[in-house]
C-alpha cells in the first residue's frame, strides 16, 4: 500500500489553510506543515520534504512564485515524464477538492530523494 501523499500548505489566511487542510485530510492526504509566508514555506519544504507544496501566489515575503524559486535553487526542478504524470494526477485530485473558484495550477517536480512538487 502506498503511503498517503504529504502536503505543505502555505497561505497567509488562516481560514483558508484550515479549510484546505480539512478537505485534504478528509480525502486521505497528510498535511505535514502549514506556513503563512514565503520564507516559512521555503524553510518547511526543505525540512519536511513534502510530496506537494500548495503555495499561495499572494502571501507575504514574495508569494508562492518567490518561494518556489528559492526552493528550486536548493532542490532543482527535474524532467521525468512518469513523475510528471504522477504529480498531475495527484494535483488533479487536490484541485477537485477546491471550491467553485477558478484556480490556476502549475505543477513542478524537484530533484530530491523523494518526489516533490509545487502547485
Amino acid at each position: 500500500m502506498k503511503p498517503a501523499p504529504r502536503v505543505l500548505i502555505a497561505d497567509d489566511h488562516p481560514p483558508t489553510r484550515a479549510g484546505v487542510r480539512l478537505a485534504l485530510e478528509e480525502h486521505g492526504f497528510v498535511v505535514c506543515a502549514e506556513e503563512a509566508d514565503a520564507a516559512g514555506a521555503v524553510e518547511a519544504t526543505l525540512r519536511e520534504r513534502p510530496d506537494v507544496c500548495l503555495l499561495d501566489i499572494h502571501m507575504p515575503g514574495g508569494g508562492g512564485v518567490a518561494a518556489a524559486a528559492q526552493i528550486n535553487q536548493q532542490l532543482p526542478i527535474i524532467s521525468d515524464p512518469e513523475l510528471h504524470r504522477y504529480i498531475n494526477v495527484l494535483g488533479d485530485s487536490i484541485a477537485k477538492l477546491a471550491d467553485d473558484r477558478q484556480l490556476e495550477w502549475s505543477f513542478y517536480i524537484v530533484d530530491s530523494k523523494e518526489v516533490n512538487a509545487f502547485a
